[in-house]
């Protein structure tokens, strides 16, 4: 363990680690010195690529692993199964970034069943419960963890048309964090939520084309997010100065902290 390296001998645990926000995770963490175990769900090849790349340019141990939320538990790419092929590559995880979630249908409040915003909730919490709970007596056994959510600022009310389900999805792991931090952390483990404003990547990308420009325009930062912005925050709460963060939900917006409501913005189509 060096200060450029500060997370040599480390391994971490990226789940929906192919692309986007966990792509740039895994590639921050690796270039710390840390093991990489990437999850994936349907993009396969993209993950194999990766995990190749940052064995060959930080010479770290890098595995690609399936993994899909809403298959039922005993499946091999399930929560329980993802565990046990993390006890076959590593001796144990010492940072967990939970960016994996189940997809949701974009719709409206009078349009949501009540069965898919259930499975949407069920489904990314009972997952991350999992994780966590078989990640985190490893890491206080050996004095060090960090557990870090993968959020939104659609868990603070509403923004984009549709995010009914994933925003009260996000809320609810907020709130999971908080409960986690009291009675699943000690001295050296954490666990907190990071709470993304608007980021391009493929998941945003179903917006209207009307809506990035005026979220850069409404941002402090004077534009909006991309996956690096992301994976900084994740860096930085590895580090042993951030030991004392712990049970908080951090918003990664550029300054924009409040939702902003695009149904109520008459001049955005």
């Amino acid at each position: 363990m060096t200060a450029q390296r500060p997370l040599s001998g480390r391994t971490a645990l990226v789940t929906g680690g192919s692309r986007g926000i966990g792509a740039a995770a895994a590639r921050s963490l690796a270039a710390m010195g840390a093991g990489v175990i990437i999850t994936y769900r349907s993009a396969r090849d993209a993950a194999d690529e990766l995990a190749l790349r940052l064995q060959a340019e930080h010479e770290v141990p890098a595995h690609a692993v399936p993994f899909d939320l809403t298959v039922p538990d005993a499946a091999p790419e399930s929560a329980s199964g993802l565990i046990e092929s993390v006890a076959r590559l590593a001796t144990g995880v010492d940072i967990l970034v939970a960016n994996a979630a189940a997809p949701y249908p974009h719709a409206p409040l009078l349009e949501l069943p009540a069965q898919q915003l259930a499975a949407k909730v069920g489904q990314d919490v009972a997952a991350t419960h999992r994780l966590v709970t078989a990640m985190a007596p490893g890491m206080l056994e050996r004095g060090y963890g960090r557990m870090i959510l993968i959020g939104s600022l659609h868990a603070e009310g509403p923004s984009a048309p549709g995010m009914t389900a994933n925003g009260v999805t996000k809320a609810a792991l907020a709130a999971y964090a908080r409960y986690a931090a009291d009675e699943l952390t000690g001295p050296g483990v954490t666990i907190n939520v990071i709470h993304p404003g608007y980021v391009a990547t493929e998941t945003s990308s179903h917006l209207p084309p009307a809506i990035p420009p005026v979220l850069a325009a409404l941002t402090p930062s004077g534009r909006t997010g991309v996956p690096d912005d992301i994976a900084g925050v994740i860096a930085m709460l590895t580090r042993d100065e951030a030991a004392f963060l712990n049970g908080a939900c951090l918003p990664v917006s550029g300054g924009l902290n409040q939702p902003v409501s695009f149904r109520r913005l008459r001049s955005v189509n």
